[in-house]
C-alpha cells in the first residue's frame, strides 16, 4: 500500500514539472512572436514605398518622378517605369522647386505705391524680384513679409556710422562729448504737466503758497515721438540744476526727495543747523547727493554733473508723483 502511494505521488510530480515546462515554452514563443512579427510587418510597407530622390510614392505604391521647377503635375504615372505628365506653368505663375502639385504659384506684383520697383520679372521657375526705391530699405516683419521704410536721417548731434542699404537702415552714433539717451528708438509720449509755483518763506517761519496748472492730456491717438534729442551734452552745471529743482519741487517735498536719493537724516539735520535759510539748507542737501554721485563716477569735480546722475534724480521724482517736474527739467537740460 505504501509502495502504490509513493508511485502515485511520483507520477503527480512529473506531470506538474511537464506542465510548467510546456507553459514556460509557450509563453516565451508567444513573446518572441509578438516582438518580431509586427516589426517585420511594419518594415514591409516602408521597403515597398521607398522611392529615389526626385520621386514620390502614389496611393497605389508606385514611385513617380516629380515635375521640374517651372512645371506642374497634370497626371501621375500608373506603373513602374512610366513618367508623370507635367506641363509648364502658365503666364503669371511660377514654381521654384521640384514638385507634384497640380497648381503653380501666382507671381508677386511690386507695389509702386509702397515704394517698390521691379528688379527682375517673374519667370516660370522664379518669382518676381521686388526692391525698395532709393532712400528706402526692407524692414522684415517676419521671414516672408516686409515693407519698404524710409532711411533714417541722423540728428543734429549725431554722425552717420553706417550708410543706409537696401536691407538695413542708417546707423547713427553721437558726436564727440555726446551720448545716446533714447538709443535711437522713439520714446513713448508722456502727458506733460506744467507747474507754476510761487514759494514764500523766511528763516524763522515757513509759509507755502503753491498754485498748479496742468495742460490736459491730449486724446489718445497715434503714438507721438519724443521731442527730446537722441544725444545730449555729457555734463550739466550743478548749480543751475539744483536751483531749478528748488524752483519746481514743492518745499514740503524736498526732504522726501533727498532721502530717496540717499542723503542721510543726520546730513539733513546738519544742513538745517548750518543754514538758517530753508532754501540754502535744501541746496546743501542736494549738493551732498550730487557730490557723492560725482565721486562714484556720475560726474567730476568743478560743479559739473553727468547726465546719468540727472536721470536718477528724474526717476525718483516720477516715483514721487512729480512727473511733470521731471519732464520740465529733462526738456530744459537736454536741449542746452
Amino acid at each position: 500500500m505504501v509502495r502504490k502511494t509513493c508511485i502515485f505521488f511520483t507520477l503527480q510530480e512529473n506531470m506538474k514539472t511537464f506542465f510548467f515546462f510546456y507553459l514556460s515554452t509557450f509563453t516565451v514563443y508567444s513573446l518572441l512572436q509578438y516582438m518580431f512579427i509586427p516589426t517585420r510587418a511594419w518594415l514591409q510597407p516602408s521597403e515597398e514605398h521607398s522611392c529615389e530622390i526626385g520621386e514620390y510614392p502614389t496611393e497605389e505604391g508606385v514611385c513617380c518622378n516629380k515635375c521640374s521647377p517651372g512645371f506642374k503635375l497634370v497626371e501621375k504615372c500608373h506603373a513602374t517605369g512610366q513618367r508623370s505628365n507635367c506641363t509648364p506653368c502658365p503666364t503669371g505663375q511660377f514654381m521654384d522647386q521640384m514638385n507634384y502639385f497640380s497648381n503653380c504659384r501666382p507671381c508677386k506684383r511690386c507695389k509702386t505705391s509702397h515704394h517698390e520697383y521691379k528688379a527682375s520679372a517673374c519667370e516660370r521657375h522664379q518669382n518676381t524680384i521686388c526692391r525698395c526705391d532709393d532712400g528706402y530699405y526692407k524692414f522684415y516683419i517676419d521671414s516672408g513679409l516686409y515693407q519698404c521704410r524710409k532711411c533714417s536721417q541722423c540728428g543734429r548731434d549725431e554722425k552717420e556710422k553706417l550708410n543706409c542699404t537696401p536691407l538695413k537702415d542708417t546707423v547713427c552714433e553721437c558726436k564727440q562729448n555726446y551720448y545716446s539717451v533714447n538709443n535711437n528708438f522713439g520714446a513713448c509720449t508722456v502727458p506733460l504737466l506744467l507747474y507754476g509755483m510761487e514759494v514764500l518763506f523766511s528763516s524763522e517761519e515757513l509759509s507755502v503758497n503753491i498754485s498748479v496748472e496742468a495742460i490736459p492730456k491730449s486724446p489718445v491717438g497715434e503714438q507721438q515721438t519724443s521731442n527730446l534729442p537722441d544725444c545730449v551734452p555729457l555734463e550739466i552745471k550743478l548749480a543751475d540744476l539744483i536751483y531749478s529743482v528748488l524752483d519746481l519741487v514743492p518745499v514740503l517735498q524736498v526732504k522726501q526727495l533727498v532721502r530717496t536719493l540717499g542723503v542721510k537724516d543726520t546730513e539733513i539735520d546738519q544742513a538745517e543747523l548750518d543754514h538758517k535759510s530753508c532754501r540754502e539748507a535744501h541746496y546743501k542737501m542736494l549738493r551732498l547727493w550730487a557730490e557723492r554721485g560725482s565721486r562714484a563716477g556720475g560726474g567730476r569735480p568743478g560743479g559739473m554733473l553727468h547726465w546719468p546722475l540727472l536721470q536718477e534724480l528724474l526717476d525718483k521724482m516720477r516715483n514721487m508723483g512729480l512727473g511733470g517736474v521731471a519732464e520740465e527739467l529733462e526738456m530744459k537740460f537736454a536741449t542746452q
